[in-house]
């Protein structure tokens, strides 16, 4: 999503960064509302789970599947594939064909997706049980790994008039713990819960030596990121909460300001057959949504955000950059929308999105 220079450049002004109780929504949907009754979040069990440790090295009670530990995980990819169970290895290759279809479609080659490559992977059991030799039950165990996700992409620069590659490293150092259930050493999707604590670092390197100094002389030392969510599956789909900073405009005595705060990022992706819906919240309030129709591939998105024109004195038609916003009414709110629609992996300007046909 880009923004305006001017909305940008007031980010720099922050005041302060203060500290807000997180706040869960209450959806409309029907069906988000008790998917999100089911999964029983409290901000006392939110805070609790984020202060996991790693536990004391320990043996598995019998040799599980690392396809199937480590898809709980999140860092399947780290298998090579002909060491992937069956249906694992076919789900991998369905997602990097489209994965490879979409950045066909956005005129952009499939390495600009990156490549994972993973280490000091460690897997702790902390209670697990096992019949007729692999995990049965109720399993919950810690996982650490460090990552690095290479991409390249080409650019045409500005200083050369050329077409130039240029690679973004992403750094990722990752805890995370699962609660899971396995029948005969296989995942039950329902009911996996994972915590994840991590730190990225990215740095761009660009071809052109000229672009490196000044991207190294305004970035500097590449600085550590943190990122936390916790992740719950159920039966009518899965929940996703992750505190994060936004800032909020005001007006000041030397101009707007910018203040960061704190909120509750809660997203809830609903299992269905045929349309597929998903709904954001920031704090309480409805901040995104979603509709994606499998049979078509026709995905429609909509976003909103505080509409933060006021407090810098501007009108939508003043600010570039956002011919694709408009100014919404929310709940009584005052919001800027955005809407986009994609077929096939394309962007494409069709209102209303075609996404129920």
């Amino acid at each position: 999503m880009r923004l305006s220079a001017l909305f940008v450049a007031t980010l720099a002004l922050v005041a302060s960064n203060a500290s807000r109780a997180l706040q869960f929504p209450t959806p409309e949907d029907p069906r988000a509302r008790e998917l999100l009754a089911e999964v029983g979040m409290t901000a006392a069990k939110f805070e609790g789970l984020l202060k996991f440790a790693r536990p004391a090295a320990a043996d598995w009670p019998c040799e599980p599947s690392l396809g199937y530990l480590y898809q709980a995980a999140g860092l399947w990819n780290a298998l090579p594939a002909d060491q992937l169970p069956e249906e694992l290895r076919t789900q991998r290759k369905d997602i990097d064909k489209a994965t490879r279809k979409m950045m066909r479609a956005m005129n952009m080659d499939a390495s600009a997706a990156g490549n994972d490559t993973y280490s000091n992977i460690e897997l702790i059991p902390i209670r697990a049980q096992c019949t007729d030799g692999k995990l049965d039950g109720p399993v919950e165990y810690y996982a650490k790994f460090d990552s690095v996700r290479e991409s390249t992409t080409e650019m045409l620069s500005t200083l050369t008039n050329k077409l130039e590659k240029n690679r973004n490293v992403m750094n990722t150092a990752a805890e995370v713990h699962i609660w899971a259930t396995y029948k005969a050493g296989k995942l039950v999707p329902e009911g996996l819960q994972t915590v994840r604590r991590a730190t990225m670092t990215t740095k761009m390197f660009f071809e052109n030596p000229d672009m490196q100094k000044n991207y190294d002389k305004s970035m500097g030392a590449a600085k550590p990121i943190p990122s936390i969510y916790v992740q719950v599956n159920a039966k009518g789909g899965h929940v996703m909460f992750m505190p994060m900073e936004t800032a909020k405009i005001s007006a000041g005595f030397l101009g707007p300001k910018a203040t960061l705060e704190t909120k509750l990022m809660t997203t809830i992706m609903l299992n269905g057959e045929g349309v597929q819906d998903s709904f954001t919240y920031t704090d309480g309030p409805l901040t995104g949504k979603g509709r994606f129709n499998p049979e078509t591939n026709t995905r429609e998105t909509i976003t909103y955000m505080d509409n933060f024109l006021p407090a810098l004195g501007k009108k939508l038609s003043e600010m570039p950059n956002m011919e694709n916003y408009r100014e919404v009414s929310l709940g009584g709110r005052n919001m800027l929308e955005m809407r986009s629609c994609m077929v096939n992996n394309a962007m494409v300007k069709i209102d209303p999105c075609p996404v129920e046909q």
